[in-house]
């Protein structure tokens, strides 16, 4: 089946990046992934982000999430010579060029997986084109009803925090109206800084009910330098 096959080759749990995550959402419910399953801490219940993506999980029988981190020499020849024959070899065709390839590999999995995660690097290389190719993306995956993990990995404090959990995973008060941003289910976090980087992203979740990924331990080369400390 080329649909299967095609998610057998792009698909990658998140074990593969990390020993285990810790996944924080409403009421802090908390969702232990690691190479044994994955396995609940807390049980509080609620119509929250967890119960979502685990009984997305189980429908599917899939527990991973397609990668959408889009380099241009991953995209086929004919979509980018239609992306740049309408804009020209311009930031803006090649965020096009992303943004097609993605929506094709979602059309083509989206009924196998439960979940994906666009790594926004890989967009916001091609400055607000490609963020905006970003945004496109969780729009439409959103849209085609999976779940969606932004792989933006933030980690600040105070008001810096704030922002990001806001704007990805909140809403930003805008005069009278509380709009949201980037809208992800769940985003990823770096807890370098400690609980202060934490707790902002903790706060928007209990608001709107969504979740983080707490990043733990790395599989690069150098990870141990100060990871194992």
């Amino acid at each position: 089946n080329p649909k299967t096959d095609f998610v057998k080759r792009k698909a990658f749990c998140f074990t593969k990046q990390t020993r285990y995550a810790m996944i924080y959402s409403k009421k802090e419910t908390i969702l232990k992934i690691s190479s044994k399953g994955v396995r609940p801490l807390l049980k509080n219940g609620g119509n929250n982000m967890i119960n979502k993506l685990v009984e997305k999980i189980k429908k599917t029988g899939a527990p991973i999430v397609v990668g959408l981190d889009p380099m241009l020499n991953y995209i086929p020849e004919h979509i980018l010579n239609k992306a740049y024959a309408e804009y020209g070899e311009t930031l803006e065709g090649a965020a096009e060029a992303v943004w097609q390839f993605n929506k094709e590999i979602v059309d083509n999995t989206c009924d196998l997986i439960p979940a994906v995660k666009p790594q926004i690097a890989m967009y916001e290389q091609f400055g607000v084109e490609g963020v905006t190719a970003y945004q496109k993306t969780v729009d439409y995956c959103k849209e085609k009803g999976l779940v969606v993990i932004g792989d933006v990995k933030r980690g600040d404090i105070g008001s810096t925090s704030e922002a990001y959990a806001v704007g990805h995973l909140g809403r930003v008060q805008v005069g009278a109206n509380r709009i949201p941003a980037f809208n992800e289910d769940f985003a990823t976090v770096n807890p370098y800084l400690g609980s202060d980087g934490i707790k902002p992203f903790l706060k928007v979740c209990k608001e709107e009910h969504k979740g983080i990924f707490v990043l733990v331990k790395t599989s690069n080369p150098s990870s141990g330098e100060f990871q194992d400390r």
